[in-house]
């Protein structure tokens, strides 16, 4: 027969177990939203300031937009970890076209890289950071290969100084944003066990 204690000890169990997945939920929704925000103004100033076709530009807004949007559909519906892996994919995926069709590892969206380690190591952990930057390392000597051996498309975007500030000040807003939310949910979570333990 199951005690009164251990009746009470499953049910804050799992009582905690559903607000750590709502608080992934709200941080997966958070990051997702502010990528797709930070991206489309990236790439509408991107889009104004291209010296060639947008076209090609356009199309990557639209699907970084509707990545963002599907990895919150998907993380409402419950499946947060898939929800956390589409985020970092598409976004590493977005940084890696924006180096590779503006310029190859002298484009300024490469140190979008660091931002999809911090990314990683933020919603997947340790191991998904490392994979991440893995990933990062690969893709950047892959870039200054193809770079190297003439294998890049002409650069679409004229890059100037502001340009290049406009880049790096996204990313840093990206990551303050990540930063922030890290550290609240540490507050978070440090509050919450020092409840349990008074209760103890």
């Amino acid at each position: 027969m199951i005690s009164a204690t251990a009746f009470r000890r499953a049910r804050r169990s799992r009582a905690a177990r559903e607000l750590d997945r709502a608080e992934t939920v709200r941080l997966v929704s958070l990051v997702a939203l502010t990528a797709a925000v930070v991206a489309t103004s990236l790439q509408l100033v991107t889009i104004a300031l291209a010296s060639t076709d947008t076209s090609a530009w356009t199309l990557h807004l639209v699907v970084l937009d509707v990545a963002c949007l599907l990895v919150v559909l998907i993380a409402r519906l419950g499946f947060v970890r898939v929800a956390e892996v589409v985020l970092v994919a598409a976004i590493w995926a977005f940084f890696t076209d924006a180096a590779w069709t503006a310029g190859g590892t002298s484009a300024p969206a490469v140190a979008g890289q660091l931002v999809v380690v911090i990314l990683a190591a933020l919603l997947l952990g340790w191991r998904g950071s490392l994979v991440a930057g893995v990933a990062g390392v690969l893709t950047v000597f892959g870039l200054a290969v193809a770079q190297s051996i003439g294998r890049l498309p002409p650069s679409s975007v004229e890059q100037t100084a502001y340009s290049r500030a406009l880049v790096l000040a996204s990313c840093v807003v990206v990551v303050a944003v990540m930063a922030t939310e890290m550290t609240r949910t540490l507050q978070r979570a440090r509050r919450r066990l020092e409840g349990q333990l008074d209760q103890t």
